[in-house]
């Protein structure tokens, strides 16, 4: 389970990364970088394609981690959607049909168990990252909308498994396209083919040990991602 990341990108970093169209401000509202532990419920970038009268736009938006079901604000919110529970008639899978999103980052902790404890690691690439995603409207009783996205997971590399036994389904840029594409179905084929681009990118990440201080959600700062004894 990714139940912390990281992103230092701006709005108009990411508009580059991404090539995305559709926001005159490119501060992102609601976006506020650097940020070194991004929690579940902390609003967060995502990109997302959307058809409308047979054309398709590119955008950023900020959505809040923790996806939303049912058009309501209410239930639990899904911070990780396993790559197992999207196919055939699960509850995500008319979620996974349409409304894909990437979700960028610079890297992701994950904690291995050490007895009684626990010991955070920090995965990280030589570019920044893009988790697959779903994304989600829910309607309060007022009329306003949230945008919620999760981020995807799939089983581990072999060396991330010494690590956990889940870890983000990270897509290369050469997958992207095709992961966000709303005139593409969500089938098992997409899902085979996003796994088999995402093994290389995935074996090539980085992993070392940091300090607990990441466990809490209050702190923050670069010295968070600093090799433990470093």
């Amino acid at each position: 389970m990714c139940s912390r990341y990281t992103l230092t990108l701006n709005g108009e970093n990411l508009l580059g990364l991404f090539e995305a169209e559709g926001i005159e401000d490119p501060s992102l509202p609601g976006w506020a970088p650097p940020r070194y532990n991004i929690a579940p419920t902390d609003n967060v970038p995502i990109y997302l394609e959307s058809e409308k009268d047979g054309t398709v736009t590119s955008r950023l938006e900020v959505a809040r981690w923790g996806l939303l079901f049912g058009g309501k604000r209410s239930g639990n919110p899904l911070i990780n959607t396993r790559v197992e529970s999207l196919e055939g008639g699960t509850a995500l899978a008319g979620v996974f049909a349409k409304r894909r999103a990437l979700v960028p980052a610079d890297g992701y902790y994950e904690w291995q168990k050490v007895g009684n404890q626990k010991q955070p690691y920090y995965f990280h690439g030589d570019e920044p990252l893009a988790f697959a995603g779903l994304y989600q409207w829910a309607k309060a009783e007022d009329g306003s909308w949230l945008l919620s996205t999760s981020v995807i997971t799939r089983p581990p590399t072999e060396a991330a498994a010494a690590i956990h036994e889940r870890m983000p389904l990270v897509l290369p840029r050469s997958f992207w396209s095709d992961w966000v594409d709303p005139t593409t179905e969500g089938s098992r084929t997409l899902l085979d083919a996003a796994l088999a681009a995402s093994d290389e990118i995935a074996n090539a990440l980085h992993a070392y040990p940091v300090g607990r201080a990441v466990g809490n959600v209050t702190n923050e700062g670069q010295e968070l991602i600093a090799p433990l004894g470093a």
